[in-house]
């Protein structure tokens, strides 16, 4: 069923000592991480290559060996950007996008605090006047 090779070396080191089912957050991650490849996958969920292979599978997605070259993030200059992923359409990396997303929540905060103050000032103002 699975012919993909194993991958020797970083498979016994932290792999599981057995297959155990997949959760369903595994599974987001693997669609998420596809042009990592299998070794990086494997590496980061703490599977077996193979097992991985075979997930990527039965899910009927292409799973390359090794990492896919990307395009460097433009906003970092570190990371690799993956441009098949979906939450990547500006061509950043993860990382830089999440932190991007952050700091739009945390300006959100900031203009809802200053809304509140302005309207207990106006409304202050109001009574006083």
């Amino acid at each position: 069923m699975c012919d993909q090779p194993q991958l020797g070396g970083f498979d016994a080191a932290m792999a599981r000592t057995e297959e155990s089912d997949w959760t369903y957050s595994e599974r987001s991650w693997l669609r998420r991480h596809l042009s990592d490849g299998i070794a990086v996958v494997a590496l980061c969920l703490n599977r077996t290559a193979r097992d991985v292979a075979c997930e990527a599978e039965r899910m009927g997605l292409y799973l390359p060996a090794w990492p896919e070259r990307g395009e460097v993030c433009p906003w970092c200059g570190r990371r690799m950007a993956r441009s098949s992923a979906g939450y990547l359409r500006a061509g950043v990396c993860e990382t830089c996008w999440l932190e991007y997303k952050a700091s739009a929540l945390r300006d959100a905060e900031s203009e809802r605090r200053a809304r509140r103050e302005y309207d207990r000032a106006r409304v202050g103002r109001q009574r006083r006047g």
